[in-house]
């Protein structure tokens, strides 16, 4: 006989994700490009990114190293991808849009802030997020968000 047992950990709310060091998506995007290959690969040791490759379509993306050398301490678990290619029912991008890919990741150290907003204190824990993304002319950039300034997830101790 197998029982499958859950049991919730003291100190935290759930459970804990795997950490991995390697990760491989592959899936669908609008024509013309059909699918999408995304592998990313972190050194054992440090977490920071050594390997991130990204294929649209037959086209292989090379991500410039100043982009890949931001990404330290990466905790894959978080990752996400997008992308924002539109297209109306005759498979056209809409007027003013433009094909991008979004690679969302949380990293540096895991840590606790503490903010305070008319004499009530939140915390939240966490890492920072950072959104890389490709535009359809390879054009790249991103965006940094750190932790004491993300918008969601804070926690207020109620006083008894």
């Amino acid at each position: 006989m197998f029982y499958l047992v859950h049991i919730q950990s003291v100190y935290g709310s759930g459970d804990i994700p795997v950490h991995s060091h390697y990760m491989e998506v592959q899936g669908a995007l609008p024509s013309p490009y059909n699918y999408f290959e995304f592998q990313i690969r972190l050194d054992h040791e440090t977490d920071n990114v050594i390997y991130l490759m990204l294929k649209r379509g037959e086209e292989e993306i090379i991500f410039p190293h100043e982009y890949s050398n931001l990404l330290k301490n990466v905790e894959l678990s978080t990752l996400k991808l997008s992308h924002g290619m539109y297209r109306d029912e005759n498979d056209k991008p809409y007027p003013g849009t433009y094909d991008s890919m979004h690679i969302f990741l949380e990293m540096g150290e895991y840590r606790k802030v503490t903010k305070e907003k008319s004499g009530v204190v939140s915390f939240k824990r966490g890492r920072d997020r950072i959104t890389l993304y490709v535009t359809k002319d390879n054009k790249f950039g991103y965006f940094l968000e750190p932790l004491s300034e993300q918008s969601d997830g804070w926690y207020t101790p109620s006083k008894i």
